[in-house]
């Protein structure tokens, strides 16, 4: 899933096997609900996988793919996720 900004700016790229868990959990983050140097994340984009392999291939693309585009990874992303 991707969380972004009302333009379209990604703020976070990542996975997660319950998405309402996980989209509660970015609502309840001030941090993230509140608009910063980045801006205030407004959309929760995802897709449904059939399987972990495919969750993590994906996943880690699109991180390849923002870090290629905007030289460096999603403000919210710390870190790469690990390579399967």
């Amino acid at each position: 899933y991707t969380l972004s900004t009302y333009d379209g700016v990604i703020l976070y790229i990542g996975l997660a096997k319950n998405l309402n868990v996980r989209a509660r959990q970015h609502l309840e983050n001030r941090a993230k609900t509140v608009a910063g140097d980045h801006g205030r994340a407004h959309w929760f984009w995802f897709l449904e996988c059939a399987g972990e392999n495919e969750i993590n291939r994906l996943e880690r693309g699109w991180l390849n793919q923002h870090e290629l585009a905007e030289g460096r990874l999603p403000a919210f992303n710390a870190i790469h996720s690990p390579v399967s």
